[in-house]
């Protein structure tokens, strides 16, 4: 038997895979795109808190997926990416630093 964190990550891809398919098959009958980074894609996606079950599917998949990619990454390096996040926008190279 797998140990349960193991067992939890494959629970996770089944549910996003669940997730997905409940998005897509709602965007693909109604002929709709998702959103997309692209230049012409849509910057908002295209599901209203009115259709329920697909809004509700998205908001899981985001949960999921973000479980998904913190397991993977696991606690020492998102811990590290976390620091390097909130730093980095407060580094300034000395050259800009108005000295008085």
């Amino acid at each position: 038997m797998a140990p349960a964190t193991v067992e939890r990550m494959t629970a996770l891809s089944r549910d996003i895979s669940e997730k997905t398919k409940i998005i897509t098959d709602y965007l693909t009958a109604k002929g709709l795109d998702a959103a997309s980074f692209d230049v012409n894609g849509l910057a908002e996606f295209p599901i209203s808190p009115e259709d329920e079950g697909p809004y509700k599917a998205r908001l899981d998949l985001i949960e999921l997926t973000k479980e998904l990619h913190d397991t993977a990454v696991g606690p020492k390096e998102g811990l590290r990416y976390l620091a390097w996040d909130v730093s980095i926008p407060f580094c300034a190279p000395l050259r800009d630093v108005a000295w008085s």
